[in-house]
């Protein structure tokens, strides 16, 4: 079932969902279906599964979200869809980053996300375990861009 949502392949996820498949088992790594379809930007599968009862908090194995899923792999589309279905912006992997925190660590075009995140009233503040803030890991990765952004007012 990771496979199809990770990929997109609307209609395989549909044939396994209407079979029965459960959208709620994860797989080796931990990771569910709706993570995979939040890392591939895949909003028409990330519909299907919500359809299916799939629990958009659901954490993997390291405590992440499908919306750290979604800002991590920089899938501006799947952020606002999460975004609008409401779910928990300030959620926190077992790092106690959020999902503008890796937005803001991975960096690569991301810049669009984090707009997003901010827009929807991510808290700018939010320290990781080790102190860190969304701002000052854009720094220490070296996306200036980012990080004048996380810090203006």
């Amino acid at each position: 079932m990771v496979e199809p949502a990770l990929n997109c392949h609307e209609e395989a996820l549909r044939v396994l969902l209407s079979a029965g498949a459960d959208a709620s088992i994860a797989d080796n790594g931990g990771s569910f279906p709706i993570h995979e379809a939040a890392t591939g930007g895949n909003v028409e599968c990330m519909d299907l599964l919500l359809s299916a009862g799939v629990n958009l908090e659901v954490r993997d194995g390291c405590g992440c979200t499908p919306l750290h899923h979604a800002a991590r792999a920089g899938c501006s589309a799947a952020v606002e869809w999460l975004v609008e279905k409401g779910v928990n912006l300030e959620a926190q992997d077992t790092n106690g980053s959020t999902a503008l925190y890796w937005a803001a660590s991975k960096g690569w075009g991301h810049l669009s996300v984090c707009k997003e995140l901010l827009e929807a009233g991510a808290d700018l503040k939010a320290k990781d375990k080790d102190g860190m803030e969304p701002a000052g890991v854009a720094e220490k990765c070296g996306h200036h861009n980012i990080a004048e952004l996380l810090r203006l007012p």
